[in-house]
């Protein structure tokens, strides 16, 4: 019992809801998984909530076509479900962290724009120091 009260701090939950309707604690037995719940319990609440919906998306994708074969068998994700999924996944995240998403653009594109400017330059010629300096004054072609 005490470890069902500990497991039941760690992720957050009350103790009935690590027992299930048989009235038996719930256990996580696979040590990865314990690991990566802890860490998810660990992000911030908004990352957290884009990795559950992409988990119940996973999820709800394996019950629907065990359910529709019938069987219990290792669901196998097809390549356009796949990709469908990691669409449903990037929305939602850039849904959620719209501001991040605007800056992370906005910095790639200045990079690109710096990248061409630094590509023309070097494919353009050398200036003299009067024609400089005739250019930031105002009065080019004064060299």
């Amino acid at each position: 019992m005490e470890v069902a009260k500990k497991l039941a701090e760690a992720f957050g939950v009350t103790l009935d809801f690590l027992v299930d309707k048989t009235g038996a604690v719930a256990e996580v037995t696979d040590r990865e998984m314990l690991n990566r719940i802890t860490e998810i319990n660990h992000l911030d609440q908004t990352d957290k909530t884009v990795i559950i919906r992409v988990i119940d998306s996973l999820l709800r994708d394996a019950k629907a076509k065990k359910n529709i074969w019938g069987k219990e068998m290792q669901a196998l994700i097809d390549d356009n479900k796949l990709k469908d999924l990691m669409k449903q996944a990037i929305i939602e995240a850039i849904e959620e962290k719209k501001d991040m998403v605007q800056e992370l653009l906005l910095e790639a594109l200045e990079d690109v724009a710096m990248i061409h400017a630094i590509k023309d330059g070097e494919d353009s010629g050398l200036a003299e120091r009067d024609e400089i300096f005739g250019i930031l004054s105002g009065s080019e072609g004064s060299a």
